[in-house]
């Protein structure tokens, strides 16, 4: 996967634009390390996946976003840090959190210490939201305002809107989610 991101770089910087199918590759290949890296590679691949998708046909050059040079970068850079998956996983978490929106704001509390809650409505500009950016904004809200109780710890959080789960976990194409 280096020598393919290595070479994908040396092609971006002679003639600024590389074939599409060796950013495909690239996307291919870490993408197969799920199992071992999770969703970090969804997320750290969306903007390849995005600009690899774009062009017409198989056969043609790209320029890469600057997003996804940045995705390059990392995965050269940590791919030796984040490929580590341990053989015995403690899977025990340490706090339980839930969190909702509604209309008109947000709330949310650890179940171990239910006198640890944060709730708050929204700002003018936050209404118009659509219901999974409100979800998403209450889940960021509420892990803001409990993080000196959660620190360090391992959190479950639930919370209502399947989006938000899918979001959190692999990411989104839309930059405000």
């Amino acid at each position: 996967m280096i020598h393919s991101i290595d070479d994908i770089i040396s092609c971006l910087t002679g003639r600024k634009s590389v074939y599409v199918k060796k950013v495909a590759s690239v996307v291919g290949q870490i993408i197969s390390t799920y199992l071992v890296i999770g969703n970090l590679v969804y997320l750290m691949a969306q903007h390849l996946t995005i600009d690899v998708n774009t062009p017409a046909s198989w056969y043609s050059y790209i320029k890469l976003s600057e997003s996804s040079i940045e995705q390059l970068q990392f995965w050269k850079l940590y791919i030796s840090e984040v490929n580590v998956k341990h053989f015995s996983v403690d899977e025990s978490c340490h706090s339980i959190i839930y969190s909702d929106a509604s209309d008109t704001g947000f709330g949310g509390y650890i179940v171990e210490t239910p006198q640890n809650i944060a709730h708050g409505m929204w700002v003018e500009s936050e209404r118009s939201n659509s219901s999974t950016l409100e979800e998403l904004s209450a889940v960021k809200k509420v892990f803001l305002s409990l993080i000196n109780f959660i620190s360090g710890k391992k959190v479950k959080w639930f919370t209502d809107n399947q989006n938000v789960v899918n979001i959190v976990s692999k990411g989104n194409t839309k930059s405000i989610l």
